[in-house]
């Protein structure tokens, strides 16, 4: 069976990629591209499910009503995304996660003293993000047309929100099958053999 974390890196692993986005500026400018990019992504795709003017068919009060909404569950979703980091770490390690306050940025980060396998590290940075798609898709379906748009703000904020942890998750699978993955939040070391 494959080891999915280790608690010290092992002799044969080398530092191959470090990623840190609070202090490296080309990164964050990176995250910002592509948090824009995934934002007309998700609007285009909107587009095509669903036509904006049934938005705004919905009464006045009832249009203010759901936008609130939406932007309620969008600030607690914010608030939750990296609690749901640290329940999958804590599945995985056996370890309550750390959460780490980067200085400059107002929120907390998951992280944990663990080094995850590839494998593990996907399921760490990816699991809030497609929680929350798979709520958003089944919303979206029971609330129908009228209520789509203001379901799928949500859908459109997570992909934002998950901005870092695609880019992470890409470039882990851009890395060696054996590579280990060292996560501290806003900052993530892959070692390879």
């Amino acid at each position: 069976m494959k080891k999915s974390i280790y608690w010290s890196l092992p002799m044969e692993y080398e530092l191959t990629k470090k990623i840190n986005f609070a202090e490296d500026k080309k990164e964050g400018r990176k995250i910002t591209a592509i948090q824009a990019v995934l934002a007309l992504v998700a609007i285009g795709i909107g587009f095509l499910i669903c036509p904006f003017e049934k938005a705004l068919s919905v009464p006045q009060e009832e249009m203010i009503a759901a936008l609130i909404l939406s932007l309620v569950v969008v600030m607690i979703w914010v608030i939750f995304h990296e609690k749901a980091h640290g329940a999958v770490i804590r599945s995985i390690t056996g370890k309550k996660a750390e959460y780490k306050r980067v200085e400059g940025v107002r929120i907390s980060y998951a992280a944990s003293k663990a080094l995850f396998s590839k494998s593990a590290y996907l399921q760490v940075v990816l699991m809030p993000m497609l929680v929350l798609t798979g709520l958003v898709v089944i919303a979206t379906v029971v609330a129908g047309p009228q209520w789509f748009w203001y379901v799928y703000i949500v859908e459109i904020c997570n992909l934002i929100i998950a901005a870092e942890d695609l880019y992470g998750a890409f470039t882990a699978l851009k890395m060696p099958e054996k590579t280990l993955v060292f996560h501290r939040g806003s900052q993530t070391q892959f070692y390879s053999k």
